[in-house]
């Protein structure tokens, strides 16, 4: 009787995970929800996506821990920086006001946000994980 009670745990901790895992995605798009291969990804790293497109989404998303997903094609995007860095004492917070690219992004592709930062300065950039390399925009 116990194996039988561990299993039934086991399955709620893994579904209450997976419904916590999936709930910092935003599809940005109308319709039914379509697979990974019809639909291009965007998720950050010490950014903020603030706005995809004409849709506010800053308030959709869950910070630098956000997923949304976009159909194929150009899409004009902007970023803000959101870097923190933890200390045993203080956090370190850097912000900014958001830059705006347009990139066009193919279908079954994940982009990550990032900031590259020189000194006081940073520019956005948006990476392609399937390829490992920076998208130009235009």
């Amino acid at each position: 009787m116990k194996p039988m009670r561990n299993a039934a745990w086991l399955t709620v901790v893994l579904a209450t995970l997976g419904s916590v895992a999936g709930g910092c995605t935003t599809v940005l798009y109308k319709g039914p929800r379509r697979p990974d291969s019809e639909i291009a990804a965007l998720i950050s790293r010490d950014t903020m996506v603030v706005r995809v497109d004409k849709l506010e989404v800053r308030e959709k998303g869950q910070g630098n821990y956000s997923r949304f997903e976009v159909l194929p094609g150009y899409h004009q995007v902007a970023i803000s920086l959101n870097q923190v860095t933890p200390g045993v004492f203080t956090t370190n917070v850097k912000r900014s006001a958001p830059i705006v690219v347009c990139v066009e992004r193919d279908s079954g592709h994940l982009y990550q946000t990032q900031a590259r930062i020189n000194g006081d300065r940073w520019v956005p950039e948006i990476v392609d994980q399937n390829t490992q390399r920076p998208i130009d925009p235009f």
